[in-house]
């Protein structure tokens, strides 16, 4: 088969997988627990590219109308994704919404295709393709949780594995290549730019594959170029990383509060959890299942490894060793040993949830477990006794996670696409996350103007859209005028009278809403939410790894021309 051949019909096996994925969607849109928040977000993402604004950080629905910062700390990838393929059609963002994550499942597919095949065969990729649809945490993330960003940044990772097989391989070319480099660099780019959590998973897995990759090839400039990759990815993403870093004191962050999270969320825990025994029980078995895959498949290509007869021993062996340490490193971080690591690590109990790591986990099965197949199937040398004890286990588990998966697509039920739409101004008021630390909740605060200033004076709405309020103001003496919106680094306030006068801008005291001081008199208010020094260094930062990468990835094309 051809080159061209086996990318048409990798990509074909891909677009099955993710249609077999997303086949419930057939029924309606999953009522998942997330599903509100991530759909107001996107519309009003979408709502504020078309207005102007290249990076809407500010969502003013949020919160019953007092507006959150809310793309300054959560990445704005998939928003920005679902709102230009919502323009494409006609603004309908859920149906926009839910193509972009369907090319995601049908990316990571494909990426999994390559990364398998490229070691094992077509057969062995286009076989981990479909099995990629299978893996019930994926389910779990489409259809009950609503973990989209991480849905669609996980769909991402087997693209990180390709330049990182590479690592490896002595016998197939040498060191790490640059363009390799280069390419680890994009992809943990947009994974951190799509989630948080899921870049800083990978990034602890990583380094446990760099671990035994100076420890067992002692290669230390091939793992400091694999480091050098992701630090000048995380510098790619600089846009949101440093305002996000840099203005994270100024929220209620969720999930810090008190007891951290990952101590109750470990899998097989038995005691100590929030969750029910059932809920548990869904929980280990969503890890235990494809760890089960994951053992058996790379069990097999242990004892394989030296009598496969394949044509590239050295870039199975590398594989082999790649997917092992990723996926033995996933499945501990996910079990109540790793909890020392969780307390001392850097950032990694920012991922929270110990269960996050049941994605690349999946991956790793779904690997591990095809190409194991395509071994025991087409190699000489392998037991027969392993082969009809392997392949019959495997069926057998894929017949138990199609049950599974079914039933973990139909827990929270469905609605009508039409029923999803009508929905979406309720769910872009939702309460949510990001609240500043002086604030009170919407729910507290009870009905309050969307502007007010204390009697004689008197304040008259002119326009009021997401990140600019125009009032009219009549005040006898200097007052202080309150707009119903939470107060951020960010918003800003000039009198509007001949010369742009700056107005100072405050948080009120026991409510968090901006608070403007204005002299007395007639006179207009423009308030806006810019910029801030800390976004423009971030911008700045992204811009210019962005520019040496575009022209490093030039280059090195050129000398390998």
């Amino acid at each position: 088969m051809t080159a061209r051949r086996t990318t048409l019909a990798g990509g074909a096996v891909a677009l099955l997988s993710a249609g077999l994925l997303f086949s419930p969607f057939l029924k309606g849109v999953p009522r998942a627990f997330d599903l509100k928040e991530h759909l107001g977000t996107a519309v009003q993402v979408a709502s504020g590219l078309r207005g102007g604004d290249s990076y809407p950080r500010w969502l003013a629905g949020f919160n019953d109308g007092w507006g959150e910062a809310t793309l300054v700390f959560y990445p704005p990838g998939l928003y920005f994704a679902a709102a230009g393929a919502s323009a494409l059609l006609r603004g309908d963002i859920v149906t926009g919404f839910f193509v972009v994550l369907f090319l995601f499942a049908a990316a990571g597919a494909f990426g999994l295709f390559l990364f398998v095949g490229r070691a094992f065969g077509p057969w062995a990729g286009a076989t981990a393709s479909l099995a990629f649809s299978l893996v019930p945490y994926r389910v779990f993330e489409l259809y009950d949780a609503g973990l989209y960003s991480a849905f669609a940044a996980g769909s991402l990772v087997p693209w990180a594995l390709i330049p990182l097989s590479r690592l490896f391989e002595r016998e197939a070319g040498g060191g790490f290549p640059r363009r390799s480099m280069l390419a680890f660099a994009g992809v943990f780019a947009a994974i951190v730019l799509t989630n948080l959590p899921t870049a800083v998973a990978l990034a602890y897995l990583v380094a446990a594959l760099l671990a035994v990759q100076v420890m067992v090839a002692r290669r230390l400039p091939d793992a400091l170029r694999v480091i050098g990759g992701g630090a000048w990815g995380a510098g790619i993403a600089a846009v949101y990383l440093v305002p996000a870093a840099a203005e994270l004191g100024q929220v209620r962050v969720p999930f810090t509060q008190g007891r951290p999270q990952f101590v109750s969320n470990f899998l097989f825990l038995g005691s100590g959890s929030w969750m029910s025994p059932g809920l548990r029980g869904e929980f280990d078995r969503m890890g235990g299942a494809p760890a089960l895959a994951f053992l058996a498949g790379l069990s097999v290509l242990a004892v394989a490894r030296n009598r496969s007869g394949s044509a590239d021993p050295g870039r199975e062996r590398s594989w082999v060793v790649l997917v092992g340490c990723i996926g033995l490193a996933a499945f501990f971080l996910t079990t109540p040993l790793s909890a020392l690591a969780w307390w001392l690590l850097p950032f990694l109990r920012n991922v929270n949830f110990p269960w996050r790591f049941l994605e690349p986990l999946g991956t790793a099965a779904a690997g591990a477990a095809a190409a194991a197949g395509a071994v025991l199937l087409a190699r000489r040398g392998v037991s027969r006794l392993l082969s009809a004890v392997v392949l019959p286990f495997l069926i057998v588990l894929a017949a138990y996670l199609v049950a599974f998966d079914l039933s973990l697509a139909s827990v929270n039920g469905k609605m009508s696409a039409a029923e999803c739409r009508a929905g979406l101004p309720v769910f872009a008021r939702r309460e949510v996350y990001f609240l500043p630390k002086r604030a009170r909740r919407a729910a507290e605060l009870g009905p309050v103007p969307l502007v007010a200033c204390a009697a004689p004076c008197r304040a008259r709405v002119l326009s009021w859209e997401a990140t600019r309020r125009e009032v009219q103001i009549d005040a006898p003496s200097a007052t202080t005028l309150y707009l119903r919106t939470y107060f951020f680094a960010g918003w800003k306030a000039v009198l509007q009278d001949g010369a742009r006068v700056p107005l100072a801008v405050s948080a009120e005291e026991g409510t968090g809403r901006l608070a403007i001081a204005v002299p007395g008199g007639k006179s207009r208010v423009v308030v806006m939410f810019r910029t801030t020094p800390d976004r423009m260094a971030g911008g700045v930062a992204s811009l210019l790894a962005l520019t040496g990468w575009a022209v490093a990835a030039r280059l090195f094309s050129r000398r390998s021309a």
